[in-house]
C-alpha cells in the first residue's frame, strides 16, 4: 500500500506551533499567575492608583489621580500579574501619556535623554522593564469575558507590553481577535486586563491636551502628560455602580486639540 506524504508550509507550521504553545502556556501561566497574585497581592480586587502631572505644573503640588481596577484575576491572570508586578517594582513611576489617538490614549516609558535616536531611546526606556523580566507577556492572553470597552486598559503589541493604552471608545472589534491585521496570527488579540473606576475627568483632561495632527508624529501629544507615581492600593476603594454607568460611553467625543 502506497503511503501518502503530506507537507506543511513553513507559515502553517509556525501557526500550529504558536496555537499549541499558547494552549500549553495558557494552562501553566494560569496556575502560576493566579497563585502568585494571591500570594503577593492578596485576594483582590486589585486596584492601582496613578498620580498625573500636566505639562508646566509642579510635580509635587499639582498631582491629580485616577484609579484602575483589574479584571477578575481568574479571567486574565497572566496580564494582571505582569501589570501588578510592574507597578510594585516602580516601573510605571516616571512614565508618560504620549499618544492621543481618536480611539485611545497610550502610556509608555520614555528615555530622559532626548538626544538619542528613536531606536536607541526606546531601548533605554524599556531597559528597566527588561532588567526585571517584566517587559512583555509570555503570550497574548485574551478573554471574551473582558473586552475592550470604553475606559478599559490593554497592552500594546504582541505578545503585549510594556506600553498600555486606555480605550476611549468601544474597541472590542478593532482590538479583539482578528482586529489587528498587521500581526501574523490574526486570531490573537490585544490583552485587555483592567478598567478605570475613578478619575474619569482627569483622563478626559489628558485627552484634551494639545496633539500633533499631521506629519510623522501624528497623534503624539505636543507635550506628553507625566505619570509620576503608580501604586497598588492596599485597601480597595468602592465606587457606586451609577458612577460607572454614567461613564459607559467613554470619552471619544472629546475633540483632538491641535497646538
Amino acid at each position: 500500500m502506497e503511503r501518502t506524504s503530506y507537507s506543511v508550509a513553513a507559515k502553517d507550521k509556525s501557526r500550529i506551533r504558536a496555537i499549541c504553545s499558547r494552549k500549553v502556556r495558557g494552562s501553566l501561566f494560569f496556575f502560576v499567575s493566579l497563585t502568585t497574585c494571591f500570594c503577593r497581592f492578596g485576594d483582590g480586587p486589585y486596584q492601582v492608583e496613578f498620580a498625573v502631572v500636566f505639562p508646566g505644573e509642579d510635580p509635587e503640588k499639582n498631582r491629580r489621580f485616577f484609579v484602575v481596577e483589574m479584571a477578575p484575576v481568574t479571567v486574565m491572570p497572566h496580564a494582571i500579574h505582569l501589570f501588578l508586578e510592574q507597578v510594585s517594582h516602580g516601573l510605571w513611576d516616571n512614565a508618560w501619556f504620549y499618544i492621543n489617538g481618536p480611539h485611545l490614549i497610550q502610556v509608555g516609558p520614555q528615555a530622559e535623554d532626548e538626544s538619542e535616536d528613536e531606536e536607541e531611546a526606546r531601548k533605554i526606556a524599556v531597559q528597566p522593564f527588561k532588567e526585571e523580566f517584566l517587559d512583555t507577556l509570555s503570550f497574548p492572553e485574551y478573554s471574551a469575558d473582558f473586552t475592550h470597552k470604553p475606559w478599559t486598559l490593554g497592552y500594546t503589541g504582541r505578545p503585549g507590553g510594556p506600553d498600555f493604552y486606555i480605550n476611549k471608545i468601544d474597541n472590542t472589534e478593532a482590538h479583539g481577535p482578528g482586529g489587528q491585521y498587521q500581526h501574523d496570527l490574526n486570531e490573537f488579540a490585544d490583552p485587555c486586563f483592567a478598567k478605570v473606576i475613578k478619575g474619569f475627568n482627569i483622563l478626559e483632561e489628558v485627552a484634551g491636551e494639545a496633539t500633533i495632527l499631521e506629519g510623522d508624529y501624528k497623534y503624539f501629544f505636543e507635550y506628553p502628560v507625566h505619570i509620576v507615581k503608580a501604586i497598588v492600593l492596599k485597601k480597595p476603594i468602592t465606587v457606586e455602580a451609577s458612577v460607572l454607568e454614567a461613564r459607559k460611553e467613554g470619552f471619544g467625543h472629546i475633540p483632538l486639540r491641535e497646538w
